[in-house]
Formats: C-alpha cells, sequence, structure tokens
C-alpha cells in the first residue's frame, strides 16, 4: 500500500471514530445530577474504625438534626457510628460559639476504649456538631458534667475545635 493510500485510510478511520463520537455525545446525559442544595457532612467511623468517614446530606442542618443523624448512626454502607451502643444525648446548651452536649453514662462505660477508638468518637461529634450555624467548639459532658476524658486518651474537659486530620475520605 502506498504513502496517499495509507493517509486516505487514516484520515477515514478519523472521520468514522469523529462521527460515532459526535454520535454519541448527541444523546449522551450527564453522569451526576446536580447537588439539591448546600452540603454538610456528619462523620462516622470507618470500618477499620481508625479514622473518621464523611457521610453527606444535603440542605442546611438544625443542631437537632445533626444529634439525630449522630445518634441514628451511618446509613452508608461500611461505615460504623461513632457513639458506643446505648449511648443517647440528654441535652444541649449553646453559649456563645460553644456547644455544650450532654451525653449519657454509655459513652464512657460501653465505650470500647484505645487512643483510635476514643479520638474517631471524639471528633466524630466535634467535626460534626460544629456543621450547625454559630458553632464552632464543642464540650462534652456526661451525665450533666463536663469529663476531663472518655477512655482515658484524648482531654476532654475544655471546648475542643474540629480536627479533621483524622478524616480518611474527602474533606468538606
Amino acid at each position: 500500500m502506498g504513502r496517499e493510500q495509507r493517509i486516505a485510510v487514516i484520515i477515514a478511520v478519523l472521520a468514522v471514530v469523529l462521527g460515532i463520537r459526535m454520535a454519541v455525545r448527541e444523546k449522551a446525559e450527564p453522569v451526576v445530577a446536580p447537588f439539591p442544595g448546600p452540603a454538610y457532612a456528619v462523620y462516622f467511623a470507618s470500618a477499620s474504625e481508625t479514622v473518621l468517614e464523611p457521610e453527606i446530606h444535603f440542605g442546611q442542618p438544625s443542631l437537632q438534626t445533626l444529634i439525630e443523624l449522630l445518634e441514628n448512626g451511618p446509613s452508608m454502607p461500611g461505615l460504623l457510628p461513632v457513639l458506643p451502643n446505648g449511648t443517647k444525648v440528654l441535652g444541649y446548651e449553646q453559649t456563645g460559639s460553644v456547644l455544650h452536649i450532654n451525653f449519657s453514662r454509655e459513652l464512657i462505660s460501653a465505650h470500647p476504649g484505645g487512643t483510635a477508638g476514643e479520638l474517631v468518637t471524639v471528633y466524630g461529634i466535634v467535626n460534626t456538631l460544629v456543621n450547625a450555624a454559630g458553632v464552632a467548639q464543642v464540650q462534652i459532658w456526661v451525665e450533666g458534667r463536663p469529663v476531663e476524658t472518655i477512655a482515658g486518651h484524648v482531654y476532654t474537659w475544655e471546648p475542643l475545635c474540629p480536627d479533621y486530620t483524622l478524616t480518611g475520605a474527602c474533606l468538606i
């Protein structure tokens, strides 16, 4: 085959490929639907229980919504709750930008322990609740009083700022 014939075959193949591509593009539908509004993350434990993974929700979250989502646990497969079994939120109070959240004693008594597990619990709570309007810090209380620690590794006596270094997936 001569040089001109090879060039003609290449041009013909390109024309066919481009024609197919144009036809497919006209019929193509978007793969990702537009977001239904602002997004926020509720943080749960990864399957390894050593990092936090965000579960994305849409809308403007109220503090009550965020608390209920934490109490109910994740809806995405592969994620685990950050609150120990039986833990309930007994109440909360916001003073300025600090949220004092009061948990039942199961937060401590049912906690499995370990440094990683405690970090995931503490920052799953804190990183989620700072999504509420006006909340910049979270102080964890148990049975109406501040606690020094949940399982002996993370100091919780004072209000905590969010810490996203434990986040194992995308950061929202």
